[in-house]
C-alpha cells in the first residue's frame, strides 16, 4: 500500500496552509510533550518522514477579570435619584478582596466612589453623608483596601485624579493590556456602561451579582447598553438572611 503525504518543507513559513494552524489553548510544555496524533503515528509506521513546525508561539496567560455589582430584582443599579438607596452596605459582598490586586472603574462613578471611601478612611466613626448611617466594619475594611490597591480609571477626558494610586486608561485596550500583565484577579467595580462595554469585548470572565429583593421600576439598568448576547453558566447561588441572593456566573461566548 502506497501512502502519499504532503509535507511542508523545513524552513518555509506555512502561512495560509493547514500546517500552520496553532492551538493557543495548549502551553509550550504541553505542545512539546503531547502524544502523537493518529496521522503522525500512521506516517511513522509507514516510514514516511514528517517534518513538524518547530515554531511554537508562547501562550500568554490572561489574568482573571471579575465584575461585581449590586442590583434590584428588576436589574436596576440606581434609583430615579441617581443612587441605590436600598443598599445598606457597599462592603465586599462578593468575597473578592483576597483574590484581587487591581480595580477598574468608569469615569461616571469615579467621583462618588473616591469621595465615599475617602470619607470613611478619614473618619470611620462618623455617619456617612449619603445614608446617614455609620460605616460597617466591612466598609472600613474596604476603605483601607481601596486606598491601597491600584485603581485604573477608564476616561477619555480626565487627565488627573485625586487618588495617588490611580492610573487613567483612555480606552478598553488599556484593560486588555492590563489583563496580560502578571498579577492576581482584576475587579471591575463599575459602572453599568463600563461593565457592559468590557463584557461585549470579551474582557470579563466572571459576573458576581448581589440581587436585592426589590422591584425599583424607574432607574438605571445594569445592562441597558449591552450590544451582544452572552451566555452565562451559574457557578454558585447563595441566599442571605437579609433576603439578598448572591449569584456567581462564568461568562461564555
Amino acid at each position: 500500500m502506497a501512502i502519499s503525504v504532503l509535507i511542508r518543507p523545513r524552513g518555509t513559513t506555512g502561512h495560509g496552509s493547514r500546517w500552520s494552524a496553532r492551538r493557543p489553548s495548549l502551553s509550550r510544555s504541553a505542545r512539546l510533550h503531547r502524544p502523537p496524533t493518529i496521522f503522525q503515528t500512521a506516517c511513522r509506521h509507514a516510514g514516511v518522514p514528517l517534518v513538524l513546525d518547530e515554531r511554537i508561539e508562547e501562550e500568554t496567560e490572561m489574568r482573571k477579570v471579575v465584575a461585581g455589582m449590586q442590583m434590584s430584582i428588576d436589574g436596576k443599579i440606581d434609583g430615579p435619584d441617581g443612587y441605590a438607596d436600598w443598599v445598606d452596605s457597599w462592603s465586599d459582598t462578593f468575597d473578592l478582596l483576597p483574590e484581587i490586586d487591581a480595580c477598574v472603574l468608569g469615569s461616571g462613578m469615579y467621583s462618588g466612589y473616591e469621595q465615599y471611601w475617602s470619607a470613611i478612611k478619614a473618619d470611620p466613626h462618623s455617619p456617612l453623608e449619603l445614608s446617614g448611617k455609620l460605616p460597617t466594619a466591612e466598609e472600613i475594611e474596604y476603605a483601607d483596601f481601596a486606598l491601597n490597591t491600584p485603581h485604573y480609571l477608564l476616561s477619555k477626558k480626565l487627565d488627573g485624579v485625586r487618588w495617588a494610586n490611580t492610573t487613567v486608561l483612555r480606552d478598553a485596550a488599556g484593560v486588555d493590556a492590563l489583563r496580560q500583565r502578571p498579577g492576581k484577579t482584576i475587579y471591575i467595580v463599575g459602572g453599568a456602561q463600563t461593565v457592559s462595554g468590557l463584557l461585549d469585548r470579551g474582557f470579563i470572565d466572571e459576573l458576581r451579582l448581589t440581587i436585592h429583593p426589590l422591584v425599583v421600576g424607574e432607574g438605571k439598568a445594569l445592562f441597558a447598553t449591552i450590544a451582544q448576547r452572552h451566555r452565562l453558566q451559574l457557578n454558585e447561588a447563595r441566599s442571605r438572611p437579609d433576603g439578598t441572593v448572591s449569584l456567581v456566573y462564568s461568562v461564555g461566548n
